[in-house]
């Protein structure tokens, strides 16, 4: 073959491979654009379902009586030279107390510390004396018609003044029937208003999407602080003189839905 031939055949098989490398290429440009457009509709779906939601608010409440009083005590210790004198004579106290408490149908599981404190003391001179302590004690006391009874236990006869009241409140012991149906209102509430919203955009409501919700207890039901002298006088001379009044539990529910 002459060397004419073989330049015009290498020209032809070079056309060949170049014309078969353009289609792969062509071929390739157009996956990659057919990709590219599914993934901007993907995009474009998940943006349309994402938005394509109603979002509501909604607060349910229910109010129920308390059956439990919830007193805050504290003892006290005298003032005593040496830190360990106080410390010990608080504890004494404190646990004089406590059996007393349990003594008269207090569990003793419902009876916590929340406090132990040691100050200095000082003279009218302004020089420090001694040392004094107290502890806190929280205490749970159901039935109310108790309450008479287990305050007045709470005070031993040798420690006098060295227990005081700093604070009553009123508590339910079991508000889970409460809470059920806070929760229910709060959700009808929530739904009768994306309903509602759903109707004036011309749709109609489809599967929840999220619930996000949050419990508000009310406030508790404080008595004024007191004395111990004045408290328990109150309680020995009035059969009831507990009014616990209601105590209200609150949801608030945030519910998406998708719209249909």
């Amino acid at each position: 073959m002459t060397d004419r031939g073989s330049s015009e055949m290498n020209r032809a098989r070079l056309t060949v491979i170049a014309g078969v490398t353009m289609l792969v290429l062509g071929v390739g440009v157009a996956v990659v654009a057919t990709q590219d457009a599914s993934n901007n509709r993907a995009s474009a779906d998940a943006t349309t379902a994402v938005a394509d939601t109603v979002s509501v608010s909604g607060t349910g409440s229910v109010e129920g009586v308390p059956d439990t009083l919830v007193a805050s005590l504290r003892v006290h210790s005298p003032v005593f030279s040496s830190v360990q004198d106080a410390l010990n004579n608080v504890a004494t106290n404190t646990r004089t107390v406590i059996d007393r408490l349990a003594n008269n149908g207090v569990k003793r599981a419902d009876i916590k510390s929340t406090d132990l404190s040691l100050n200095p003391h000082y003279d009218n001179n302004g020089n420090q004396d001694g040392y004094d302590a107290s502890e806190a004690l929280r205490v749970r006391i159901t039935p109310l018609t108790k309450v008479g009874q287990v305050i007045t236990a709470a005070v031993p006869p040798k420690t006098g003044n060295s227990v005081s009241i700093n604070g009553l409140s009123f508590d339910i012991s079991d508000n889970s029937s409460l809470l059920d149906g806070a929760r229910e209102a709060a959700f009808n509430n929530a739904k009768a208003a994306a309903d509602q919203y759903a109707k004036l955009g011309g749709r109609t409501l489809d599967h929840v999407v999220s619930i996000k919700a949050q419990v508000h207890n009310a406030s508790p039901i404080y008595a004024a602080s007191a004395g111990t002298a004045t408290v328990l006088d109150s309680f020995k001379r009035i059969a009831a003189p507990i009014r616990p009044g209601q105590k209200k539990i609150s949801v608030t529910v945030k519910v998406v839905w998708a719209l249909s």
